[in-house]
């Protein structure tokens, strides 16, 4: 059987961005648009005649940019702050963390920083943690190392070979698994 047509509406809604469009582009290749055929479409995926596939709209959520405060492990912070990204995908969360630390106040030299997370971390039996890296960038150099534990709502920070001190600059990224 053949059917010639120049387009096929999948969905009968009346709210166009509810149905798809099925389009032919007469060389061997198809796009999938959002929208009724006629109508202004959004392109959803289009495959070119050689079965190339891409997706016009970013459907993975953009980076989420947030300033949450810097929690040490004891004392207080004289003056800190701190700029954390995420990016979720599915159940995988990317972060990358900047903390500027101006003044350290009664924080030990040898403290941990915790960033509370908006996307706790899976319980789970088979994986403790999931360990991230980073390293000081405005003064010393060192490396750091990061972890959120299972089940956790906080990534946790700690220098490597140096004390902390005031004026450091922390950078730290990761990923870790969420429940949803």
């Amino acid at each position: 059987m053949t059917v010639k047509t120049d387009n096929v509406q999948v969905g009968v809604s009346v709210t166009p961005t509810n149905n798809f469009t099925l389009n032919p582009d007469g060389s061997g290749g198809l796009k999938i648009s959002r929208g009724n055929p006629g109508a202004t479409t959004q392109d959803v995926l289009v495959i070119d005649s050689t079965g190339k596939v891409t997706l016009p709209q970013n459907p993975v959520d953009p980076w989420v940019i947030s300033t949450p405060t810097p929690v040490p492990n004891s004392g207080a912070f004289g003056s800190v702050s701190a700029v954390l990204r995420i990016k979720k995908i599915g159940t995988t969360v990317f972060y990358k963390i900047t903390i500027d630390i101006a003044n350290i106040g009664t924080v030990p030299t040898n403290g941990l920083i915790q960033i509370p997370v908006p996307y706790p971390a899976i319980t789970t039996t088979t994986q403790d943690e999931w360990e991230g890296t980073g390293r000081e960038s405005k003064i010393v150099g060192y490396t750091l190392a990061c972890f959120i534990q299972s089940g956790g709502s906080s990534i946790t920070i700690t220098q490597g070979g140096s004390n902390l001190a005031n004026g450091h600059r922390w950078n730290a990224t990761g990923f870790y698994e969420t429940a949803s």
